[in-house]
């Protein structure tokens, strides 16, 4: 199974209440209920949305606990999330093209300026234009708090010079491959100290 099809089945398997396996043992964890305390849904849903993605690619073995701490973003420091050069998806077609597992970022435009986007909420696709996050109130849909999955592809007001607008805000959406991207595939852990 690939990172991107890793994550994405825990996505959707936290969005449904369903059975995770544990990334270092292999062992299926627990069944957990929708929001019972200590199940990967509530996990999520008490996160910044960004750091619920990093959690969620964790969680189903997409990435190392390691490789997620490097890619938590800081402050204007969100290219460690996703970089300045991944891919904007423009388009209703673009979004339900998009395969499974990618992590999508939300940028809202601080001033003309392309290097002034500000992250502002991060998703995991889960294919045909879907995708889970929590506290998605922010993008114009879903709820203000809660692990949930959406159809971006049909509920998003695509088009015009960003990729979709939320009232008079313009949204950029960029997303980050884990199977493809080189900087995640070159995130291993340093040598131990000997």
């Amino acid at each position: 199974m690939s990172r991107n099809e890793k994550v994405a089945k825990a996505a959707r398997d936290a969005c449904r209440g369903g059975p995770l396996r544990d990334p270092v043992t292999n062992k299926m964890l627990e069944p957990f209920d929708l929001f019972t305390p200590g199940s990967l849904r509530a996990q999520l849903t008490g996160m910044m949305c960004w750091d619920a993605v990093l959690e969620c690619a964790v969680r189903g073995g997409g990435i190392s606990k390691w490789a997620a701490r490097q890619m938590t973003p800081q402050a204007a420091r969100w290219s460690r999330f996703i970089p300045l050069a991944a891919p904007v998806i423009r388009t209703r077609r673009e979004m339900k093209e998009l395969p499974a597992g990618f992590f999508i970022g939300f940028f809202e435009m601080a001033s003309d300026c392309e290097m002034a986007q500000k992250l502002i909420h991060a998703m995991v696709c889960v294919g045909h234009g879907k995708a889970a996050g929590t506290k998605n109130a922010c993008i114009g849909i879903g709820e203000p708090s809660g692990w949930e999955e959406l159809d971006l592809a049909e509920r998003l007001h695509w088009g015009g010079s960003a990729s979709f607008t939320v009232g008079n805000r313009s949204i950029y959406v960029r997303v980050r491959d884990l199977d493809t991207d080189p900087l995640v595939a070159n995130m291993v852990p340093p040598d131990p100290p000997r």
